[in-house]
């Protein structure tokens, strides 16, 4: 495969996964809670100037659980069919 055609598959998976993401938020009611408690987790960290290492477990913590909601989703949706 030629290096063009794997970039535009790279593309086209970032294109997917945000369109799933989009489409998570559209329709579940606890990924609308887990993003709002992410704004607020990430504002009041603004507001109580965060170390470096403790913004990295917030991020880390953020990814864990947006990704578990994310695959819940996914699990659901297939259970469903």
């Amino acid at each position: 495969m030629s290096p063009k055609k794997q970039y535009i598959k790279l593309i086209n998976s970032f294109k997917y996964a945000i369109e799933g993401f989009i489409s998570s938020f559209k329709t579940e009611r606890n990924m609308k809670i887990h993003i709002l408690a992410m704004i607020l987790v990430i504002a009041l960290g603004l507001y109580f100037n965060l170390t470096a290492s403790e913004w990295c477990i917030i991020a880390i913590t953020i990814a864990v659980v947006l990704s578990g909601e994310l695959f819940n989703t996914a699990i659901e949706t297939i259970v469903d069919m």
